[in-house]
């Protein structure tokens, strides 16, 4: 009895869990054509959204209370100025306050409005009360400076003034001839006051990122300048006299107008680097290559078509950038620069370069976006090559590379008229870099450069029949 008990409790549960199971198995959907849903209904107007249906029950009015009060606290959320109590105060504002309150306030420093009038005064009462080597007054918002700076006294060294709103300074900065650094760097400057060009012990002036249009006609008084910075001003030219900058080794003016360098510019035989990127620039004096001690030379963005040939005396060239100029071809002897490790190209339009770059031990060089020639365009290859037109030079040629290797030319009256037109087309030779006219060959060759880079090269030969140094190159590629 006992067995046939628990017999039937067993079968119950097991019916009843299958029962469950089946149950909690999904079926499958049938497959019903879809009934047509209407279309979302229209936003009602205002008018609509507070007078509503019958059939729809009506919001209680403190919901409408509140929203109304929502919209009226961004308004609201303004603090009214702390002068006038009429109009909200300028965001950011330090003293809470709409600008013509805050500009009465001739004690006031404040970042949106501006600096008080006296506040400079108050700064110098500071600095005179207590005499300092360095004094910087950066970053307070001037827009006045007050002519009491000319009081500080000899035993300033360092004054800074930047990153303020000052659109002048005054000439009693003239009188503080023992500074060496002079910071006016983000100001609202047009020009320097002339007393500047008194300041002979200076070392380093910082002008940048200012509206300047012109320098000092005697900024070259300053002899003692090492560091001259120029940079994102609104200059078209230089004063000639700042060839008496004997003692500059940095000369930056990038993001200027200048068209052209004083011919006197290459007398700054200590310079070493020069940056003048982003100017309008389309020649390079005759005697850049007196720039001896030059290491960098940045001169991106401008309209350079040529090079002057005096460059390869720049010994010590290091660094070039020439990209985004015209460029159509490169001095001969480029590669004579025998320390040049850094050289960009790119963008400009250059169908060859010259062969004596194969002497260069580059790690960086950039000729992208150029028109190189290709070797598969053989017309144009065919008008390059030029073979010499006989097995000797004639006398008049030999006349011209003597009076070419002269210390000094003879000018062109003692000269006569044939030679002297002869003298005008000079080229150099590639391989003993003497300099050669008429007769010589010239030819396209595709080499490898910087170990990556294989490039269309000019060979340029001054005696392509002799067995000396001027042998035609073989490349090894």
């Amino acid at each position: 009895l006992v067995y046939f008990l628990g017999l039937l409790v067993w079968r119950y549960r097991s019916s009843s869990s299958s029962h469950s199971l089946q149950s909690c198995t999904p079926h499958r959907k049938s497959r019903k054509r879809p009934k047509n849903k209407l279309p979302p209904p229209l936003p009602r107007s205002p008018a609509d959204q507070v007078t509503t249906d019958v059939t729809e029950e009506k919001e209680p009015a403190s919901c409408l209370v509140h929203e109304a009060s929502n919209t009226s606290q961004s308004f609201s959320s303004r603090v009214l100025c702390n002068g006038c109590g009429q109009v909200p105060a300028k965001t950011g504002c330090a003293y809470e306050c709409c600008r013509p309150c805050c500009e009465a306030q001739t004690l006031s420093i404040c970042g949106p409005h501006g600096t008080g009038a006296n506040v400079s005064d108050v700064l110098l009462d500071e600095v005179l009360q207590y005499p300092s080597a360095a004094v910087d007054i950066s970053y307070r918002h001037l827009r006045y400076c007050s002519p009491r700076v000319g009081d500080i006294g000899m035993t300033l060294t360092s004054l800074n003034l930047s990153n303020n709103r000052l659109r002048s300074i005054p000439e009693e900065v003239g009188r503080l001839s023992n500074v060496e650094e002079l910071f006016l760097q983000y100001n609202r400057l047009e020009s320097l006051p002339d007393s500047i060009c008194n300041l002979t012990a200076l070392v380093e002036l910082d002008v940048k990122n200012n509206l300047l249009k012109n320098l000092p006609e005697d900024i070259g008084r300053c002899s003692d300048l090492v560091v001259l910075t120029l940079t994102n001003n609104c200059l078209r030219t230089l004063p000639d006299s700042i060839c008496n900058l004997v003692h500059l080794e940095e000369f930056c003016a990038h993001a200027n107008r200048l068209v052209k360098l004083p011919d006197n510019f290459c007398n700054l035989s200590r310079l070493e680097s020069l940056y003048l990127a982003n100017n309008c620039l389309s020649s390079l004096p005759v005697g850049f290559g007196n720039l001896s001690s030059l290491a960098k030379m940045d001169l991106d963005r401008n309209k350079l078509e040529t090079l002057p040939e005096s460059i390869v005396h720049c010994e010590r060239l290091q660094h070039v950038w020439l990209s985004f100029n015209r460029l159509k071809v490169l001095p001969t002897r480029m590669g004579w620069l025998s320390r040049l490790s850094e050289l960009h190209l790119h963008d400009n339009q250059l169908r060859y370069l010259p062969l004596s770059l194969r002497r260069l031990h580059l790690y960086a060089l950039s000729t992208a976006n150029n028109p190189l020639l290709s070797y598969l365009d053989k017309p144009a290859l065919s008008k390059l090559d030029i073979p010499a037109c006989a097995p000797f030079p004639p006398l008049q040629e030999l006349a011209a590379r003597a009076t070419a290797q002269l210390p000094a030319l003879p000018t062109t009256d003692v000269l006569p008229t044939n030679l002297a037109d002869l003298l005008k087309r000079r080229r150099w030779c590639t391989n003993c870099g003497n300099p050669f006219f008429m007769y010589g060959s010239q030819k396209i060759l595709y080499c490898t450069v910087a170990v990556f880079y294989r490039l269309p090269l000019l060979e340029e030969l001054c005696s392509p029949h002799g067995t000396g140094q001027c042998k035609a190159f073989v490349s090894p590629d």
